[in-house]
């Protein structure tokens, strides 16, 4: 599959996917190289949205996160873009999230800012 029948996909699953309410996923194509150096699609995913603010609970928050999911071209489908790399995404982000407001005696059990996100 070539870069613009990638990205057409990409486009495609971006205005069929939904997640939660109020929140936008965008998947995009990105030119990149593969693992022996030669051009290769990467799709990013972006997920956008205003969330509760974990350090100041109340106050909204501009959630922007933004990953890039290397495809390997024996991999791009449409069921193996949903099923793995943007579930995996998702679920990254959740972690991320569970990380922002578990607290133990009201103070975070991990601060995912302070080191690779979980």
């Amino acid at each position: 599959m070539d870069n613009m029948a990638y990205s057409r996909l990409l486009r495609d699953l971006s205005q069929r996917m939904t997640y939660k309410p109020g929140y936008e996923l965008t998947l995009q194509c990105l030119n990149g190289l593969d693992r022996n150096g030669y051009n290769s699609p990467v799709a990013r995913i972006d997920v956008k949205a205003v969330i509760d603010n974990s350090r100041s609970p109340g106050t909204p928050f501009n959630l922007y996160f933004q990953q890039l999911i290397p495809v390997y071209e024996e991999l791009i489908t449409e069921d193996h873009i949903t099923q793995y790399l943007v579930r995996n995404a998702l679920r990254e982000l959740e972690c991320h999230e569970v990380d922002e407001w578990f607290r133990l005696d009201g103070k975070l059990v991990t601060d995912p800012h302070l080191g690779p996100m979980t």
